[in-house]
């Protein structure tokens, strides 16, 4: 949870404007507004999670197989 974090971790995310509204309010709020008004918000959205996912399945990948990092991303990629 977001409001779990110390208050410096979450003063480097957010400034506390003085509204009242805890952290996590104000991030979803700001995502929000950032997903509403940008029309490439969601295509980029998109593009970090896979590539995350890609970028984790091939480490998961390198930790199960003795593959090297390269090839596990790579297969990971290809589906194979």
């Amino acid at each position: 949870n977001f409001d779990d974090l110390s208050p410096r971790v979450q003063a480097l995310v957010v400034s506390d404007d003085g509204s009242g509204y805890d952290a996590s309010a104000r991030v979803a709020y700001q995502l929000d507004c950032w997903f509403s008004s940008d029309p490439y918000a969601k295509v980029l959205a998109l593009l970090y999670v896979s590539v995350a996912m890609v970028l984790i399945g091939g480490g998961l990948l390198y930790g199960v197989s003795a593959t090297d990092p390269g090839d596990a991303v790579w297969e990971t990629l290809a589906g194979v």
